[in-house]
């Protein structure tokens, strides 16, 4: 498939996409802060029908700023990259 097809809720917020024959999909907090990402097999918002199962993890702080995102490698979470910020912009980031 070339291209991106997206999985939008009614807020335009994406929640999913296909890209390069590959499916994703995203979930966000109340605030609309995304926290999770994974592989999915087949474009629905049931977790139970198309395989989410949370491979990557994102950390924020109160502002929603993202500090960190972890992937799971055999249970155990590992830090792929952090985030610094000072008055709530971005300062660095630490990729491992």
């Amino acid at each position: 498939m070339r291209g991106r097809l997206s999985m939008w809720r009614g807020w335009s917020q994406v929640t999913g996409n296909v890209a390069n024959n590959g499916k994703s999909q995203y979930l966000q907090d109340a605030e609309g802060n995304r926290v999770a990402k994974d592989a999915i097999t087949s474009m629905s918002y049931d977790l139970l029908v198309n395989g989410f199962s949370a491979q990557y993890d994102y950390v924020r702080d109160q502002s929603g700023n993202q500090l960190s995102e972890f992937t799971l490698s055999n249970v155990s979470p590992v830090l792929v990259h952090t985030h610094v910020y000072a008055n709530g912009t971005l300062m660095a980031t630490y990729d491992t």
